[in-house]
């Protein structure tokens, strides 16, 4: 089943009383910005109180379906507290460690809560491994506990490894972290996985090997959150004369709607062989202990991205954009029936 939506609650927490912080807002705004552009519907919240903070995660798990792709992401103070992590709130008074559950919010919890709602790919990124300053609260270490999940589907991202914290990278405008997870989201044709490696990489040099992002995966497949560049900012920004109705999209001597509704339908029926196909292959290396090659894998998720935007865009009468999905549909289905013997 393809992913259905794309849904994701963003916090980020800088007010505190006893120890502010210069970049999760900062932090927080610059990922809805770019989550938004990748089609998330986004809610986004500053400096959340615990009872804010307890709202926005219940109502946000409460939200999601089966085949929803949802993402968590949390900049601010974190602490652990008996081997489980809590996310602060700027509001945050507890007095020891026995208030923690009380006064902050789980991160556990969150990942528990996005795991029952049956969500297809669930990825939770936090951004708050920092030192606890809160000496009331005592806290085995510094940064969070290690936190991994028996889940298919999930996959938890420290901005640096369990035990040790990040750097808050104060005289810029973005943590050290959630500015190369910026970057790398905005690449083309990078899967989730490699999008974390490569902020991995970059954190690591950027900060002479003193802060190494961590990731706990169990992501089987691949994913991708886009498969072409994104429009620029500055050009996004800069309006266009105003174009005739579609435009844009308006189908040339070669392309038309009713010649591309055909090929679409030609193609749903190769891409549901395939499906089959690909299912029994999977169920029978299952069986032999082994997984699907990572390139076919690879291959069937954009198909599926692919024909979803196609189907998408000659609905809204794109017709330029859907011949184009449709192009990169068809190169996955050859590609997938030579691998099938077809």
């Amino acid at each position: 089943m393809p992913i259905q939506r794309r849904v994701a609650l963003v916090i980020g927490n800088a007010a505190y009383p006893q120890a502010p912080l210069a970049n999760p807002v900062n932090d927080a705004r610059a990922v809805s910005a770019l989550l938004r552009r990748l089609g998330f519907a986004v809610t986004e919240a500053h400096n959340a109180g615990k009872r804010q903070m307890r709202e926005l995660a219940d109502q946000f798990a409460a939200g999601l379906r089966a085949g929803d792709l949802a993402l968590f992401y949390f900049a601010g103070h974190g602490m652990q507290v008996r081997q489980e992590n809590y996310l602060i709130p700027v509001d945050f008074q507890a007095a020891s460690e026995a208030d923690a559950p009380y006064e902050a919010y789980s991160a556990e919890r969150m990942r528990d809560k996005m795991e029952a709602s049956g969500a297809r790919l669930r990825l939770l990124v936090l951004d708050a491994c920092r030192n606890n300053p809160f000496r009331g609260v005592r806290s085995a270490g510094g940064g969070l506990a290690a936190m991994r999940s028996d889940a298919e589907g999930t996959l938890i991202a420290f901005a640096t490894g369990d035990g040790n914290v990040a750097d808050d990278n104060r005289g810029e405008g973005n943590g050290l972290f959630t500015r190369y997870l910026i970057q790398e989201l905005a690449a083309p044709g990078v899967s989730i996985e490699e999008v974390f490696k490569r902020v991995k990489e970059q954190v690591y040099l950027a900060s002479g090997k003193r802060q190494n992002p961590f990731t706990y995966d169990n992501v089987v497949g691949r994913y991708y959150l886009q498969l072409e560049p994104l429009p620029t900012a500055t050009a996004a920004a800069v309006p266009a004369p105003a174009p005739s109705p579609r435009a844009a999209d308006a189908p040339s001597a070669a392309v038309s709607e009713e010649g591309l509704r055909d090929r679409l339908m030609a193609l749903g029926a190769r891409a549901a062989a395939i499906r089959a196909s690909l299912q029994r292959l999977r169920e029978e290396q299952a069986r032999q202990g082994v997984g699907l090659r990572a390139d076919i894998a690879a291959a069937s998720h954009r198909l599926e991205y692919a024909m979803d935007e196609a189907e998408s865009a000659l609905r809204e009468a794109r017709i330029a954009r859907a011949a184009q999905q449709m192009a990169h549909a068809e190169r996955d289905v050859v590609y997938l029936e030579r691998f099938l013997g077809r």
